[in-house]
């Protein structure tokens, strides 16, 4: 995916232009990081995986949950795994 790339949650800035580049890990950090309802255009976009984890949810539902919300999301992905409430993801 490309577009603008991100420095935390700054934008980031080359001779006073923004960077443009392959910006996928930053749409999956965004995707898992935030909650339903965080999204404009997708108010089912989501994982809230800060919740999730405080909820003891199980590392099956947690990976579900990743998958599903990273193709709501357009994100190509090869492989998702969950251990123990860390989360790989292979694009």
């Amino acid at each position: 995916m490309r577009g603008i790339l991100l420095e935390g949650t700054d934008i980031q800035v080359k001779d006073g232009y923004m960077v443009l580049g392959d910006n996928t890990m930053d749409m999956i950090e965004n995707i898992v990081d935030s909650n339903r309802g965080e999204w404009k255009n997708d108010v089912y976009l989501g994982v809230g995986i800060k919740n999730m984890v405080a909820a003891n949810k199980s590392d099956v539902s947690i990976s579900r949950e990743v998958v599903e919300n990273l193709k709501r999301g357009g994100i190509e992905y090869k492989k998702v795994k969950v251990n123990n409430g860390e989360i790989e993801i292979e694009i």
